[in-house]
């Protein structure tokens, strides 16, 4: 299932345009920069905290102050936010937002009288232009997100409700693995007035209270945060073992064929014979992008057959782990080809191969094959 999940969100999100492409391995295909697995619910979920400015605007301010200026005292304030996001692509998260303390509604150009206590909670939902133009990367340090919301916001002091709609832009700049900081703003206009009804309706925006709120804050990732890329190994064969060893058996006779031919030419009186030793080719077991856990276990059929030589003739086999040198630092690719390395010497020992006749032998990052995504692999071999 390839993010099935992400068109249940499309429907609320009448300004996602579309869809395009990124930064990729050239072996992929173009649609294969947008093609990853879909992970569990529990996964890729993100947690914010923000400190925020914001200027206010109400309907009651007509005839009672003089001055509209945007940063003026009377209605600004700081205030703070949390907010819990689950990404269902890189491209699409639905957010939950909670905003509030300290807010103004302008009665006058008395910071004091204007102050207000209030709590807004909305549901945003929320596009990655980014992931959307130029395709997912695990690694890619700058994102923007524009998202629209709705909720409800209570004005604590004067015991008033309302519906507010928002639609706003985030800068997210990643710091490490798991954190990132952002900033972000947004514009909320509320349905009805949340302070106290005022005359204030020159035009639309004037009936209407409204705010602008500049956020700076940090994220925090939680669970799996990567996306595993589906389509990597459709551009892999896998020359099953059969052919390749029907091959094999081909070029011994004919090297059998060729060294009659020479004790003919020769005319020895006793036939010319040349014990040749059987080939086994090596088996390569593939890998999804930043992976270390077997999508195909059908790979395994090859491994089996060599398992089965090894044991009839007691010989070593050698098991060595590579990652592709394209994505990633070197420290991460020796960590991933070791760990894909280990999995395969699981697979060896579950099917009776002796500890004794496994070598495990770590790569790091290759760029050796092509198309590049083959470059992720475990190399089996016989010694």
């Amino acid at each position: 299932m390839k993010r099935r999940l992400s068109f249940i969100l499309l429907g609320l999100m009448p300004f996602v345009v579309g869809q395009a492409g990124a930064q990729v391995p050239v072996a992929l295909a173009p649609a294969a920069k947008h093609r990853v697995a879909t992970n569990e619910f529990s996964q890729n979920w993100e947690l914010s905290a923000s400190i925020n400015f914001s200027s206010w605007y109400t309907n009651e301010e007509k005839n009672l102050v003089a001055d509209k200026g945007f940063f003026k005292g009377f209605r600004t304030s700081f205030n703070l936010s949390l907010a819990a996001s689950k990404w269902f692509s890189p491209e699409i998260a639905l957010r939950a937002k909670l905003s509030g303390i300290k807010g103004k509604r302008v009665i006058s150009e008395d910071v004091t009288r204007n102050e207000i206590d209030f709590w807004n909670l909305q549901i945003q939902p929320m596009v990655n232009l980014s992931a959307i133009i130029w395709g997912y990367d695990q690694y890619r340090r700058w994102e923007i997100k524009p998202y629209l919301g709705v909720g409800i916001l209570r004005n604590c002091t004067d015991n008033q409700y309302t519906v507010p709609a928002s639609a706003g832009i985030n800068l997210t700049h990643r710091l490490t693995e798991r954190i990132k900081i952002f900033a972000e703003v947004e514009y909320d206009m509320a349905v009805n007035e949340f302070g106290r009804q005022g005359a204030w309706s020159d035009n639309f925006f004037s009936r209407h209270d409204h705010w602008t709120t500049f956020h700076l804050g940090l994220t925090f990732e939680l669970g799996k945060n990567k996306w595993d890329r589906m389509p990597s190994l459709d551009d892999i064969t896998v020359v099953p073992w059969e052919e390749t060893n029907r091959k094999l058996t081909d070029a011994e006779n004919e090297i059998d064929r060729l060294n009659g031919e020479v004790s003919d030419l020769k005319n020895r009186p006793e036939k010319v014979v040349t014990k040749t030793i059987k080939s086994h080719p090596d088996v390569s077991v593939f890998f999804d992008l930043g992976s270390s856990t077997l999508t195909k276990r059908g790979q395994l059929e090859n491994l089996r057959k060599l398992v089965e030589t090894a044991k009839a003739e007691g010989r070593t086999v050698q098991v060595t782990g590579y990652a592709d040198s394209q994505t990633g630092n070197p420290a991460y690719n020796e960590m991933l080809s070791a760990r894909r390395a280990d999995a395969i010497v699981k697979e060896l020992l579950l099917m009776g191969l002796n500890p004794a006749q496994i070598r495990e032998v770590t790569g790091g990052g290759v760029d050796t094959l092509n198309p590049k995504p083959a470059n992720r692999r475990v190399v089996v071999s016989l010694k």
